[in-house]
């Protein structure tokens, strides 16, 4: 089967449930991990600046695509010559459903429900409560994480409730809609939120807690979040 992702966390999926890498014939620019397995792929443009003629030439048996990250109309182009999968991954349920039958798609149906339960385990563990959270993914103009999204049921399923539960995809802010936050989470993608930057809002939000988090643990759907249960018990040691 010649298979092209056009989702990074997808690609990592597919060499992660024991894919051949000699299947993966495409990826995206943004499809850099694991780098030792990907440097031989052909890329075939950005999420949303696919090159159409490059994926025909590769003649894929099966696209995997993501509603959330690629553009219909690139979309919908590809649908009409070849075998597309577009998934929406809104919720670690939904992460569920998506990794049985990807495994079951690439003939690998064990190894998905393996990483499943993994995955399941993490979330069903009694973690601390936290305080409100709001997950910041962009900086100008503030954008931030709302309650439909993946990023927003991982971080309630750590029990760190999402301030902006009630707002709908990627609101954006004013500056005083972060005033009484008591967590501010600054997510590494795709803004690249520093140290530099936390300190420089910290001076502007000096009541809250202002944390850099790593945006993979959070956006990451498939099986990424496997590899996160250490780093999830870290991360929320830093919330109040």
């Amino acid at each position: 089967m010649r298979i092209i992702s056009l989702v990074p966390s997808v690609t990592f999926s597919l060499l992660d449930l024991g894919l051949p890498v000699g299947q993966l014939v495409g990826r995206t620019k943004f499809c850099i991990s694991p780098k030792n397995l990907l440097s031989s792929c052909p890329v075939v443009g950005g999420t949303k600046s696919l090159k159409l003629e490059v994926i025909a030439r590769l003649t894929p048996d099966l696209i995997l695509a993501n509603k959330e990250e690629n553009t219909k109309e690139e979309i919908e182009a590809l649908a009409k010559d070849f075998n597309v999968w577009t998934s929406e991954v809104s919720s670690l349920e939904d992460n569920s459903k998506f990794l049985l039958e990807l495994g079951h798609r690439i003939g690998r149906s064990t190894n998905a429900q393996s990483f499943a339960k993994e995955i399941e385990s993490i979330f069903d563990r009694p973690w601390e409560q936290k305080q409100m959270a709001t997950y910041l993914i962009w900086q100008n103009p503030l954008m931030a994480a709302g309650g439909d999204t993946f990023i927003s049921d991982v971080l309630n399923s750590l029990n760190i409730p999402n301030a902006l539960g009630t707002k709908k995809r990627y609101p954006t802010l004013e500056n005083n809609d972060l005033d009484e936050i008591p967590n501010i989470l600054l997510s590494s993608e795709p803004y690249p939120f520093s140290e530099n930057h936390r300190i420089q809002m910290q001076n502007r939000y000096q009541k809250s807690n202002l944390v850099l988090c790593d945006g993979q643990a959070f956006s990451w759907h498939g099986t990424f979040p496997r590899h996160c249960r250490e780093y999830y018990r870290r991360f929320t040691q830093q919330l109040l």
